[in-house]
C-alpha cells in the first residue's frame, strides 16, 4: 500500500532527524567544554604575561604601583580580560548555534513523523473510496440492467433523449 511506503519513508527520515538533534547536542556540550578549557588556558596565559610585565617594571627601575608603569599595567589586564571573554563569547556562539540546530532537527522530526500518520491516512482513505466507487459502479450497472429491461418498449432508454416519455413512443418514431 503506497500509504504504508510513504509512512515509512517518512518515519526513518525522522529518525535521521533525530540522530542530527543527538549529534547536535554532543556538538554543544564540546564546544562549551572546549570553550571554558581555551578560557581557562588563556587566562592562565594571561596571568604569566602580567608577572612578566611587572618583572620587566620592576627590572627597569620604573616605580610600578603609579604612573605610565601603571597605566600600562593596568591597559594590559583590561585587554587579557577582553581576550578570555571573547573567547567565552566565541564558544557559547558556537554551542548555542548547535543547539539550536538540535532544537530544528528535533521539530522536523516531528513534522516527519506527522507527514507519516497522514499518508497512512491517506492510503486508507485512498482504498476505501476504491472499495466505495467499485461497489456503486457495480451496483448501477446492476440497476442499469434491470432497467434497460424494464423500459424496452417503453420508449425510455438510458440516455436516449431529453426528459421523460411515457408510454409507447415506438409508434411516433418507427
Amino acid at each position: 500500500m503506497q500509504g504504508n511506503q510513504q509512512a515509512a519513508a517518512y518515519g526513518q527520515q525522522a529518525n535521521a532527524a533525530e540522530r542530527n538533534a543527538k549529534m547536535s547536542d554532543i556538538q554543544a556540550r564540546q564546544a562549551y567544554d572546549a570553550g571554558l578549557q581555551n578560557e581557562l588556558a588563556q587566562r592562565r596565559s594571561a596571568s604569566q604575561q602580567q608577572a612578566d610585565i611587572r618583572a620587566s617594571v620592576a627590572e627597569s627601575g620604573f616605580e610600578s604601583g603609579s604612573g605610565t608603569a601603571a597605566a600600562i599595567q593596568e591597559q594590559s589586564a583590561r585587554d587579557l580580560e577582553m581576550d578570555a571573554l571573547q573567547t567565552r563569547y566565541q564558544a557559547l556562539l558556537q554551542g548555542q548555534g548547535f543547539e539550536q540546530q538540535a532544537v530544528m532537527d528535533r521539530y522536523a522530526a516531528k513534522t516527519l513523523r506527522q507527514s507519516g500518520k497522514n499518508a497512512r491516512r491517506a492510503g486508507y482513505l485512498s482504498a476505501a473510496t476504491s472499495v466505495l466507487s467499485g461497489a456503486a459502479g457495480y451496483g448501477l450497472a446492476t440497476k442499469a440492467g434491470a432497467a434497460s429491461a424494464a423500459t424496452r418498449g417503453s420508449g425510455l432508454a438510458p440516455g436516449g433523449g431529453v426528459g421523460l416519455r411515457v408510454g409507447n413512443v415506438n409508434q411516433y418514431w418507427g
